[in-house]
């Protein structure tokens, strides 16, 4: 399962919950899946960054294809 579908499974989960503790599982599990999507958002953004370093503009835009 995609971290995007994790993530609003949990929430489906969390929101139909009616238990405390299950609340609370859910809710540690729901912190754990955000915390790892937004390292992967994180990896993504610094490997693009390197792929396409700034121009001597400050532009970071892929070079055009000819």
């Amino acid at each position: 399962m995609g971290s995007d579908n994790r993530i609003k499974s949990l929430c489906n989960r969390l929101l139909a919950s009616s238990s405390d503790e299950e609340v609370a599982v859910l809710a540690s599990e729901l912190k754990v899946a955000l915390h790892e999507h937004i390292e992967s958002l994180r990896t993504q953004l610094k490997d693009s960054l390197q792929r396409h370093p700034p121009d001597e503009y400050g532009s970071r835009q892929p070079p055009r294809s000819s």
